[in-house]
């Protein structure tokens, strides 16, 4: 609850220095410089719902136009503060496929054990 209480003070702050992207904005996990400010941006969003895996587990965002799935890892994850966004794409062949970005603070070497797992998911 603190953490929450934390984020919608800097949501609010946000909000007065335009940071905060409209609903008609691209969700890029590359346009944000920190984890906490994507989860900032998605929770700003009326087109965005949450729910959580499990109590204590990592918060699931899904934005549907396009479809993706933000995964943001909790607090005790090994690769805290990140966040996996996984779009499903179409090519120009009609065939549709998940691309998978992240934007992730830890470490390098924790880093890349998390994109490796999600990569794995994929498969």
């Amino acid at each position: 609850m603190k953490i929450f209480c934390t984020l919608l003070a800097f949501a609010l702050t946000l909000a007065n220095t335009n940071v905060l992207a409209s609903d008609a904005t691209p969700l890029e996990t590359t346009r944000f410089k920190t984890v906490s400010d994507a989860l900032v941006v998605l929770q700003s969003r009326s087109d965005v719902s949450y729910k959580a895996a499990r109590p204590g587990g990592m918060v699931m965002a899904n934005y549907s136009a396009p479809f993706s799935t933000w995964s943001f890892v909790p607090k005790e994850h090994y690769a805290y503060p990140a966040v996996v966004k996984r779009e499903v794409k179409q090519r120009d062949s009609g065939e549709m496929y998940i691309e998978v970005s992240a934007l992730c603070q830890a470490e390098k070497l924790r880093c890349e054990k998390l994109m490796d797992e999600f990569e794995l998911e994929q498969q």
